[in-house]
């Protein structure tokens, strides 16, 4: 078969594109540090690095979703704290109110700071985080009443306090099918706990003068325990979220070695493997220049 000098060139050019396609994937794999560039470089390599960064993003998420419940439970606790030291003042007001000495107008005064306590309560009870209330699964401030409401009598005295959210507690999704709790009950503690019912009675013993120190200090003191309880059972509901978190910052290590592993390049390797590649690119250029003949235009020239 004659071999031409179009041959000779055709086969030339094929040749040095493909090394130049080579060089161009090393220089790539040195530039973004990663030898799998498409699920072409290595089929089974590309599926074992999407399935391990689908584990990353999905424990990213639910790590986000942990610190969103800890700032929920962190707020709760605070508001929490606020009523505890609202109703401690209460027992002091119900301790000065049961002493025998201050009359009927002293202890009406009282009236009108324990009022004043209570409706403090309900409004750190009714505290939003985002738009939502704390002690209302799911309520949107915009669209849904407050939760805590005192109602008064036409006398403007105190009557009852009721709840007007959603019961339930607000949870988040910390693993695949598992949800864990990020609240607290507002109704179950506050309302069917009789907490806030405990000021309401204090008010009315001040306002008629028959305070009996002992019993309403006793109701003062079961809803502060209440209280207490609530506080407790955010604080464990913390440390679990902080367990779940030490946990994934675990895993992410782990995931982030094995892709390290897997997709990363070795720079030695490849920086020999390009060196090779442009010496024989650089030979091919040579031996081409020599083996083809000079054409008709060359002389031409």
């Amino acid at each position: 078969m004659r071999v031409t000098n179009r041959m000779l060139t055709a086969n030339l050019n094929r040749n040095l594109r493909d090394h130049l396609t080579r060089l161009d994937k090393f220089q790539s794999k040195l530039s973004t540090g990663k030898q799998i560039l498409k699920p072409s470089d290595g089929p089974a390599d590309a599926e074992v690095i999407m399935n391990l960064e689908s584990m990353k993003r999905e424990i990213e998420q639910y790590m986000k979703n942990g610190e969103k419940a800890k700032t929920v439970l962190n707020l709760t606790d605070s508001v929490l704290e606020h009523t505890m030291e609202i109703f401690l003042e209460a027992r002091d007001k119900a301790l000065r109110g049961g002493n025998d000495p201050l009359g009927k107008d002293e202890k009406a005064a009282l009236a009108g700071v324990v009022i004043s306590l209570l409706s403090d309560a309900i409004d750190a009870c009714n505290s939003t985080y985002q738009g939502r209330y704390l002690f209302s699964t799911n309520s949107s401030v915009a669209s849904d009443s407050k939760p805590f409401e005192l109602r008064l009598d036409a006398n403007g005295d105190p009557i009852e306090v009721v709840f007007n959210g959603k019961e339930g507690v607000f949870n988040v999704e910390v693993a695949q099918n598992t949800r864990i709790d990020a609240g607290v009950d507002g109704k179950k503690v506050l309302v069917d706990g009789k907490v806030f019912d405990s000021l309401i009675n204090l008010y009315k013993g001040l306002k008629d003068g028959t305070v009996d120190a002992d019993d309403y200090i006793s109701g003062i003191t079961t809803a502060i325990d209440r209280i207490l309880e609530a506080r407790a059972d955010a604080g464990a509901k913390i440390e679990r979220f902080d367990l779940i978190k030490n946990r994934y910052e675990q895993d992410k290590i782990n995931i982030s070695r094995l892709l390290s592993r897997t997709q990363d390049v070795d720079y030695a390797e490849t920086i020999s493997e390009l060196i090779q590649e442009e010496t024989v690119y650089n030979a091919a250029l040579k031996v081409g220049a020599r083996v083809i003949q000079p054409s008709l235009i060359d002389y031409l020239k």
